[in-house]
C-alpha cells in the first residue's frame, strides 16, 4: 500500500515539475510583431538593395530579383495600406518594363520612381 502512495505522490510530483516547466516557458518568449516603422525600414531596406543590385544586373537578374520583391510588396500592401499599394503597382510597372525589353532609359526611370515611392514609407 504504501508503495502505491509513493508511486502516486511520485507520479503527481512529476506532473506538477512538467507542468510549473511549461507554464514557465509560456510566455518568455513571445516577440512583439513589427512596429510599423520597423516594417516601413524593412521595406525601404528590401526596395534600395533591390535598386543598387538591379542598376549593376543584367535584366534577366533583375527581372528574377524583382519578382522576388513583389512577392514581399504584395504581402505587406494588403497590411499595411495606400503607400504600400502605390510602391507595388510601381514595382510592377518595372517589371512591364522588363517583359517588354524597355530602353534603359525607361528603365533607369522606373528604378527612381521605385525609390522615390520606397524613400516617402512614412514611419
Amino acid at each position: 500500500m504504501f508503495d502505491k502512495r509513493s508511486k502516486m505522490s511520485q507520479s503527481i510530483n512529476t506532473l506538477i515539475l512538467i507542468v510549473i516547466l511549461f507554464l514557465a516557458g509560456c510566455g518568455s518568449d513571445r516577440v512583439a510583431p513589427p512596429s510599423d516603422s520597423e516594417i516601413a525600414d524593412q521595406t525601404k531596406a528590401s526596395v534600395t538593395q533591390f535598386i543598387e543590385k538591379a542598376r549593376d544586373s543584367k535584366p534577366e537578374q533583375a527581372k528574377a530579383d524583382l519578382a522576388l520583391l513583389l512577392e514581399s510588396l504584395e504581402a505587406r500592401s494588403g497590411e499595411q495600406g495606400a503607400e504600400y499599394a502605390e510602391l507595388l503597382e510601381s514595382a510592377k510597372t518595372l517589371m512591364t518594363k522588363y517583359e517588354s525589353s524597355a530602353s534603359n532609359d525607361e528603365i533607369k526611370a522606373q528604378l527612381d520612381e521605385l525609390n522615390a515611392k520606397a524613400a516617402a514609407l512614412s514611419k
